[in-house]
């Protein structure tokens, strides 16, 4: 299967051996009408890739660049509650709750690369194959679970604290080896964390001259021992 998925899907022979044995695993249990069903879609960033209340019509899968999922219910207002930076299935979890539309908006931040599976045909995929019916709601249910425990701890931290916590959250979900890298943007980060531009300019400041983060130009890096300094930096006002 691994030569036909390289065949498939050129660009794992490009990506870093962590996200490429991930997509692998995702898609062993996958048969063979599943895998030739599959299409590589190139999306450029800013781009709204699929609509909340749209049809399920397609499933996309994240293989490399970065998502976000938008909220447009308050005031009519954009508001980002999620990043993507590491391998997601968008419309998988309404297969798993079988919902016929899409839940969320989500569009791109960076030109990124998707695998897109016919909504009909990952669902089929989902119904005879318990195992990855299985995995899908698993990482489907971890990922509320764990947006709900941060979004609890969220209600009672304000300012560099609750930027803390955000990085200590995006560093445990998509970093790359020991060591997160993403592009710096005040207004994602504040419309993430739910914090000012103004907050998150003198957070990132306080972080970088304290060696809590590292910057370069646009981008911020985190690598194992800044973690375990920011988990510390909140350790005595809540228990990650």
């Amino acid at each position: 299967m691994d030569t036909y998925l390289y065949e498939k899907l050129p660009f794992l022979k490009c990506m870093d051996e962590v996200r490429r044995t991930e997509i692998l695993d995702y898609l062993r249990t996958a048969p063979q009408w599943v895998l030739e069903s599959i299409m590589v879609q190139q999306v450029k960033g800013e781009t709204v890739l699929l609509r909340e209340g749209g049809q399920r019509n397609m499933v996309y899968i994240l293989a490399e660049g970065i998502a976000e999922a938008v909220d447009m219910r308050i005031y009519g207002m954009p508001f980002t509650f999620k990043q993507f930076h590491g391998m997601y299935a968008f419309g998988g979890m309404e297969v798993v709750l079988n919902i016929d539309m899409y839940m969320t908006t989500i569009k791109t931040v960076t030109d990124s690369t998707f695998i897109a599976i016919p909504g009909k045909v990952f669902e089929k995929w989902m119904h005879l194959d318990a195992e990855a019916f299985q995995r899908e709601a698993k990482r489907n249910i971890y990922k509320l679970l764990e947006e709900s425990r941060t979004n609890r701890l969220y209600l009672f931290l304000q300012g560099a604290d609750r930027l803390a916590l955000m990085l200590i959250k995006l560093y445990e979900d998509e970093r790359a080896g020991d060591v997160l890298q993403f592009a710096y943007d005040r207004q994602q980060m504040s419309d993430t964390s739910g914090l000012s531009i103004k907050t998150v300019s003198r957070s990132i400041k306080k972080f970088s001259e304290e060696n809590l983060i590292s910057r370069e130009g646009n981008r911020i890096s985190i690598d194992r021992t800044q973690y375990e300094a920011l988990k510390k930096t909140l350790s005595e006002k809540v228990s990650l």
